[in-house]
């Protein structure tokens, strides 16, 4: 019940959400009942050369099946436990990680395999061969193997928080993994925290997490065009490096955006200033920082040299442009158990054009401190002091009110104060 709770009212805000921006622009512009809408406003039908299957939604489905947040951050998962948002400073605007969804009946709902964040390990057998794959994939809805375990399930750990509890299981591998997402209420950081168990007869010895990202900065708001932070990431572009000294990739200088070819929105420029960070709890094993090969020719991309079995990564320090980056751990697997903790985090300024890459790093260092469980039970009763009093449908059956709750949940997430 928890877990459709999530998927009905995320599913609802987002859809509300679209309606309304989408009407707006199409009011302010002037363009009620013309018949071509400007390309900016980014529908699927515009990206024939992609996904343009007949009956596919106008701006694409809406693959988010949660979502949590302390009001600046907002992260949201689909169904499978990949990040496919991950908005701030605000709720209102600047999608931060690249995921943008064309079509429900493609795989990844027609999104690029490598958009958004995602997690997989890197296992090692008993015979000594070694083996990967991507958490997201051992479940039914993208494999149809009869080798793997039959779900990844989700729920939220409390009807009055939005901390989610992801877990996978893998019979082939004989594995279990259970992922704790947490926002914490006074840190932008998204905290990961993964717990391996392995069953009884399990051919596994040692396990590597790998944590992939494809961030997307977006630092500036071109005028009437509110789908533009998921719509126009082709023309997006910053600097991620590898920094040694705290263990993390980083991401900042995010460069401006082109004038877009319809000639109908005008650009205005920087906004702000923005920086995004990877890391884990420890130290990593293996990291790779590289660009996207999904926009443009990229073979280093870390999702596409673990796609073809390359499981030692070059360890490439930095790239510009398009990015992509991937670390990894090693996990204490001695006694058939293994846990890590991957945090993301993230800075802003309200000047733009200011090298901010140091404070996010900061904040990971900040988020390393972290008591994860006073996190979680702060969390709950930052969400009981505004809705565990509110009114609820009259005479409701339990599930009803479950998802009314749900709602309100929803609501104080992404209020913005200003």
């Amino acid at each position: 019940m928890a877990t459709e709770s999530a998927r009905r009212t995320g599913r609802v805000t987002a859809t509300v959400f679209v309606f309304v921006l989408v009407a707006a622009t199409l009011a302010v512009t002037g363009i009620v009942g013309a018949q071509e809408p400007p390309e900016a406003l980014c529908r699927e039908s515009d990206n024939g050369d992609k996904y343009g299957h007949a009956g596919s939604e106008v701006w694409g489905p809406t693959d988010l099946n949660s979502q949590m947040s302390n009001q600046r951050l907002v992260v949201g998962t689909n169904e499978k436990g990949t990040m496919t948002l991950f908005k701030y400073p605000n709720p209102s605007y600047a999608d931060q990680i690249k995921h943008h969804a064309f079509d429900r009946r493609e795989p990844y709902y027609g999104s690029d395999p490598n958009s958004g964040a995602l997690l997989g390990v890197i296992v090692t057998k008993d015979d000594g061969t070694r083996e990967f794959s991507w958490l997201r994939e051992w479940g039914p809805v993208s494999t149809s193997d009869p080798e793997y375990g039959d779900h990844v399930e989700q729920r939220w750990d409390s009807e009055f928080s939005d901390t989610l509890v992801t877990e996978y299981s893998n019979d082939s591998l004989g594995l279990d993994v259970t992922v704790t997402n947490v926002v914490p209420r006074d840190t932008d950081v998204f905290v990961r925290d993964v717990q391996v168990e392995a069953h009884d007869g399990s051919p596994v010895q040692d396990v590597e997490l790998v944590s992939y990202e494809n961030f997307n900065l977006v630092e500036d708001k071109d005028s009437l065009a509110p789908t533009q932070d998921w719509c126009s990431e082709d023309e997006n572009g910053d600097d991620a490096r590898y920094d040694a000294a705290v263990d993390a990739v980083v991401h900042d200088n995010p460069d401006k955006k082109s004038e877009l070819s319809s000639g109908v929105i005008e650009q205005s420029g920087a906004e702000f200033s923005v920086a995004t960070a990877m890391a884990f709890d420890g130290d990593s094993t293996q990291h790779q920082v590289a660009g996207d090969d999904y926009m443009g020719d990229n073979p280093d991309d870390p999702y596409a040299l673990l796609e073809d079995g390359t499981l030692d990564l070059p360890g490439d320090d930095e790239f510009s442009g398009q990015t992509s980056a991937a670390l990894t751990k090693d996990l204490d697997f001695d006694n058939g158990q293994g846990s890590a903790r991957v945090y993301f985090a993230a800075a802003w300024d309200p000047e733009p054009n200011k090298d901010i890459g140091d404070e996010a790093a900061d904040k990971i260092q900040e988020a390393r401190s972290i008591n994860l469980q006073t996190a979680i039970q702060e969390k709950e009763d930052w969400f009981r002091g505004y809705v565990e009093e509110a009114p609820m449908p009259e005479n409701a059956p339990e599930n009803v009110t479950k998802v009314a709750r749900r709602a309100l949940v929803s609501t104080v997430q992404l209020w913005d104060d200003e």
